[in-house]
């Protein structure tokens, strides 16, 4: 079996996270979406045997792979299966939201299916797995309107790392924080409202562990992103956003003749070990 099995959540169990994200502490724990062995085995294929494939750009941040659902990159096809499941419990949590509701008028989508929003979502979203090694930080920070946060844990604390990780605040002046990664396992999906809660990664505590590693999947607003982009090695053009005919064939004929300069996250990656992992059925 190519995908790994998946625990999608009750209507019950979303209708709770609802009410905790928006208005409760603003994070909920979806508990062992994947299992754990499933979880080990991600971690294993990505870290193991492809390390290459991350990359740092900086010394304060971390190592980070990218997932666009529609690159012509070639990732095993686990990280799309991943990447939908993710989202459309992320869409479901955020059915009645005020910046949602809005995101789906301006752009047509009022009372389209929950697969016809995310076909329009792929346009301008992505994902990214998250490596911590050892120093490796995120700053304090809070993200801007309808940027909430998925991440799905796939190393444990303890083990991989020893201390350390996501630290949510109260508000700005608040100076000592939660550290979420006390609460979550391995196989674990953890939803986060970063547009309303500062927050962190810091104090890591890596030893002779791995590190520390998640799927973050978080929503992207349109226009949050370039209108259109594209990956290294194609001459394909992707838009973000509805474009009409003519300025297409504008701007393709441009990158035919001046590229633009294309963004570390869709640069193009080699898996020496191409064979995606087999999960449990």
């Amino acid at each position: 079996m190519l995908l790994p099995k998946f625990k999608s959540p009750s209507e019950k169990e979303i209708s709770k996270s609802r009410e905790e994200v928006f208005s409760g502490n603003g994070m909920y724990i979806f508990r062992s979406v994947i299992g754990r062995e499933d979880a080990l085995k991600i971690k294993d294929y990505l870290l193991i045997k492809n390390p290459q494939i991350f990359t740092k750009v900086s010394e304060e941040g971390n190592h980070r792979l990218f997932f666009y659902p529609r690159s012509p990159i070639w990732h095993p096809p686990f990280i799309e299966f991943l990447w939908e499941k993710i989202c459309y419990i992320r869409n479901d949590i955020y059915e009645g939201h005020s910046w949602f509701e809005s995101y789906k008028e301006r752009n047509n989508l009022k009372d389209k299916s929950s697969s016809k929003i995310l076909d329009f979502q792929r346009h301008h979203s992505w994902a990214s797995f998250f490596w911590y090694k050892s120093t490796e930080t995120h700053f304090k920070h809070l993200d801007g309107p309808g940027e909430l946060a998925c991440f799905l844990i796939l190393s444990e604390k303890g083990k991989d790392y020893i201390d350390g990780g996501l630290y949510i605040y109260k508000d700005e002046s608040d100076d000592k924080g939660i550290l979420v990664d006390d609460d979550y396992n391995l196989g674990d999906l953890l939803v986060f409202n970063q547009s309303n809660f500062y927050h962190e990664v810091k104090n890591l505590v890596i030893e002779d562990g791995i590190g520390r590693f998640q799927l973050y999947v978080p929503n992207i607003p349109d226009g949050r992103i370039n209108d259109y982009f594209t990956f290294e090695g194609s001459n394909k053009v992707f838009y973000s956003r509805p474009t009409n005919f003519f300025k297409k064939i504008y701007i393709q004929i441009n990158q035919v003749f001046k590229r633009d300069k294309i963004h570390y996250s869709r640069k193009a990656v080699e898996y020496h070990d191409s064979k995606s992992p087999k999960f449990n059925s």
